[in-house]
C-alpha cells in the first residue's frame, strides 16, 4: 500500500527531534568562511556581477574558461589580449579613465543596531554626486578614490579588495555550516544524486555532533527516496506510478523540513533593515559589502600597496593615478 502523506515524516522525524536540533544551534560564523576563500567570499558573493565576460570567448579552447573568469586579474596584458576576441571588452575605458573607490556605508539592522561596512567599486565619474547620492546624511562616505586609471587596473583593484576584505556579517555562507541547503552549500543540486551526497560527506566528514547526525539522517532518507525513484524505471505502469508517488511525496516533505530549518535558523541573525530609506542611496551592490576592522589609514596603505602591484598595467596605459583619501566622520 502506498504511504500516506501524514505518515511520510512523523515515522522518521519527530517534532521533538527537530526542536532539539534547533536548540543546539550556535548561530556563529563558521571559521572556514572567515578565511580568504574565493568560493566563500568573492565568487559566492559576487556572481551577479560576472556579466562583463558572459559574451566573451577565449581563443584557447583548452583553457578552463570558468576558472579564467574567476582569476582574470592574475593574467598580464598580453595573455588577456590573446584570450579575448571581443576586443571592445578589453579596450573599454582606454580613453575614458575610471575611478576605483572604497566607500563607508552605515547600515541599520533589524535588531535596531547599526553596522559599518565598506564597499569597493568602480565608477566612470564622481563617486558622491555620481555613483551615489551626495546628500545622504553621512550614510555613505567616500573614503578612498584612485582616479585616472584604466578599467582593467580598476577591476583588478576591485577583485583583490573583494577577496581580502572580510565578508559582510549577514552573508548566508557564514552561517550555513549547521544547515543542509542546496542554495548555500557549493554546487549541490538539491541532493538529487548520490554524487551530491558524496560531495557533502567529503566536505563535512569531520562534523560528528548531534546537528550533523540529524543532517545525515535527512540525507539517508533522501537516498532512500532517490533509490525508490530509480526502482520505478524498471517497473510496470501501475507499480511505477505508485513508487514515484511515494518517492516524490517523501522528497517534498523532507524539503519542507529543510526550508523550515533554514527559515528558523536565519530568523535571529542580524541583517539589514531593508525598509529603511538608506537603500535608496545604495543603488545596488549589496553583494559587494565588506568589513574592515582596522583604521582607515591602514586601509589606504593597503590600497596603495595593491596599486603598486599594477605597475605593468599603469605603464602600459600611461596612467598617472591620483589617490584621494578622506577620513570618514
Amino acid at each position: 500500500m502506498a504511504i500516506e502523506k501524514d505518515e511520510v515524516i512523523k515515522d522518521i522525524f519527530t517534532e521533538e527531534e527537530i526542536l532539539e536540533v534547533m536548540s543546539l544551534w550556535k548561530r556563529e560564523p563558521s571559521y572556514e568562511f572567515l578565511l580568504p576563500d574565493w568560493h566563500a567570499i568573492v565568487y559566492a558573493g559576487r556572481w551577479v556581477n560576472r556579466g562583463r565576460f558572459k559574451n566573451s570567448h577565449p581563443e584557447d579552447k583548452s583553457m578552463d574558461y570558468i576558472q579564467m573568469r574567476k582569476n582574470f586579474h592574475l593574467y598580464n596584458l598580453d595573455q588577456l589580449e590573446k584570450l579575448y576576441r571581443n576586443k571592445w571588452e578589453f579596450d573599454w575605458g582606454i580613453n575614458n579613465a575610471r575611478t576605483f573607490y572604497i566607500v563607508k556605508i552605515k547600515i541599520p539592522l533589524n535588531n535596531r543596531k547599526e553596522c559599518i561596512i565598506y564597499k569597493p567599486g568602480i565608477c566612470a565619474n564622481r563617486v558622491l554626486g555620481g555613483r551615489y547620492v551626495k546628500n545622504n546624511g553621512n550614510r555613505i562616505q567616500s573614503i578612498i578614490e584612485v582616479r585616472n586609471i584604466h578599467w582593467h587596473v580598476a577591476a583588478c583593484l576591485e577583485e583583490k579588495a573583494q577577496y581580502y576584505l572580510q565578508p559582510r556579517p549577514w552573508l548566508t555562507l557564514l552561517y550555513s555550516h549547521e544547515l543542509i541547503d542546496s542554495d548555500v552549500h557549493g554546487f549541490f543540486n538539491d541532493f538529487s544524486y548520490d554524487k551530491d551526497i558524496e560531495m557533502f560527506e567529503e566536505r563535512y566528514r569531520f562534523c560528528k555532533n548531534e546537528i550533523w547526525n540529524f543532517n545525515r539522517k535527512i540525507l539517508k532518507e533522501l537516498q532512500k527516496a532517490n533509490k525508490k525513484m530509480e526502482k520505478s524505471f524498471g517497473a510496470n505502469n501501475e507499480l511505477r506510478k505508485e513508487l514515484r508517488k511515494e518517492a516524490n511525496l517523501r522528497i517534498k516533505e523532507i524539503k519542507k523540513i529543510r526550508q523550515r530549518l533554514r527559515r528558523e535558523y536565519f530568523k535571529k541573525i542580524p541583517k539589514p533593515k531593508y525598509s529603511d530609506k538608506v537603500w535608496d542611496y545604495l543603488n545596488g551592490g549589496e553583494t559587494e559589502f565588506r568589513i574592515w576592522n582596522d583604521s582607515e589609514e591602514k586601509l589606504l596603505d593597503w590600497v596603495e600597496l595593491l596599486l603598486s602591484f599594477e605597475k605593468e598595467k599603469l605603464d602600459k596605459y600611461k596612467n598617472k593615478p591620483q589617490v584621494i583619501f578622506q577620513k570618514s566622520i
